[in-house]
């Protein structure tokens, strides 16, 4: 399935991210820890510490989200068709984000929210893409720090993939806050 393919290719680049800061220097082996001399950086809460990966893939200075949604459904019932749709998954995504005060339409920081229906099995995945800057080409893009999903399958109940959704919505939304929560007061 394509989205099984680019949620591999997410998550290759996510544990390439994440090799850098999971080295722990041993100074008596000549190595230097890429995070020593990096404390608290000014405007992250006090859980957030620089070099801290939660830090890095959510601390957003509590700026507002936008959305992409994106729905593929393939061979699947008649009801699912009917009910799964990208407007009903928007909703869902966006009234948990308006709940919390973080959804504004015109923001660069991002969630893509993709649902995959194959048949009688599903994946979901939440993605927040935010502004990234390589420091060798001093590049600035949008680039995925965070993802979270499901698969399973869905018993032509289009209702426990939407609930799905919303559960992990709720889990980036608590994720978010508890990073970005001295920002966002």
């Amino acid at each position: 399935m394509h989205l099984s393919a680019c949620s591999l290719t997410r998550t290759l680049l996510l544990l390439a991210l994440a090799v850098p800061f999971a080295v722990q220097a041993q100074d008596q082996d000549g190595f230097s820890n890429p995070l020593d001399g990096l404390g608290r950086v000014e405007g992250l809460g006090q859980e957030c510490l620089a070099g801290d990966f939660e830090c890095f893939q959510l601390f957003n200075r509590c700026e507002p989200i936008n959305v992409g949604i994106g729905v593929s459904i393939e061979d699947a019932e008649r009801s699912v068709r009917r009910r799964l749709t990208e407007d009903s998954v928007r909703t869902a995504v966006e009234s948990r984000l308006r709940a919390a005060r973080l959804y504004d339409p015109n923001s660069g920081p991002f969630l893509l929210v993709a649902v995959d229906v194959l048949n009688n099995s599903f994946t979901t995945s939440v993605s927040f893409r935010k502004w990234l800057a390589d420091e060798l080409t001093g590049n600035i893009m949008l680039a995925g720090a965070y993802e979270t999903g499901r698969f399973g399958t869905h018993g032509d109940d289009a209702g426990f993939i939407l609930q799905g959704i919303s559960e992990l919505m709720d889990g980036f939304i608590n994720d978010y806050l508890r990073v970005n929560g001295a920002a966002c007061n």
